[in-house]
């Protein structure tokens, strides 16, 4: 899942206003989530202090959400 959200990330960012804007996200066995924002490391989404770092990572994830529905198939 977190690969998944990482890749709709990297998209959302080549359409900002600063495609070469370096945010990653990555999961680690011990850790759990992993976010890079440029050379700063944090430990879960939670301790990001980039806002628009946050935003992005939260539109990314509303659009993993958005993809990944369940769609009902016939009636």
């Amino acid at each position: 899942m977190v690969e998944q959200v990482d890749e709709i990330l990297q998209e959302l960012i080549l359409q900002s206003d600063q495609p070469n804007r370096h945010i990653k996200l990555m999961e680690e066995m011990n850790e759990g989530v992993i976010v890079w924002v440029g050379q700063e490391r944090f430990s879960g989404i939670d301790t990001v202090t980039d806002e628009s770092a946050i935003s992005l990572i939260r539109s990314a994830a509303k659009e993993w959400e958005r993809r990944t529905e369940i769609r009902p198939t016939g009636a």
